[in-house]
């Protein structure tokens, strides 16, 4: 026969297992105004439209395990000419980020399609990150 002691023991190295692979979880963050992780990614969305002057206004941004989802609002660095909101699937490669994907933004394209195709193609993006 178990004793209390033993019985609470087990049940707290059960609870502690069940508990464990939430602990490794990757951390879902979004990167603060102004910090290098948050510019290096908008870099990135710079690179692919080759505009180097945009700016991006961050309506959503989610990081996680070397990926990252955003939607911005670009316009130029005056802020004078506004364009129309993007969204990117963006990933870190060693030391530098790059766009890896895009949903189509043309009028005829269904935006739940395209997530759903960006997600199923990039199966290692952590679902966290998107919307």
């Amino acid at each position: 026969m178990l004793t209390r002691r033993a019985v609470l023991g087990l049940i707290a190295a059960t609870a502690s297992i069940a508990i464990a692979p939430a602990a490794f979880a990757a951390k879902v963050y979004t990167p603060p105004k102004g910090s290098a992780e948050r510019k290096a990614i908008m870099n990135a969305l710079r690179a692919r439209s080759g505009d180097q002057d945009r700016i991006f206004v961050v309506r959503y941004l989610k990081v996680s395990n070397g990926w990252a989802w955003t939607t911005v609002d670009p316009q130029s660095s005056d802020g004078s000419n506004r364009y129309e909101t993007e969204s990117f699937l963006v990933r870190k490669t060693g030391k530098k980020w790059k766009v890896v994907d895009q949903p189509c933004a043309e009028a005829d394209c269904d935006a739940d399609e395209e997530l759903t195709r960006i997600q199923d193609e990039n199966p290692e993006a952590p679902e966290a990150i998107f919307p």
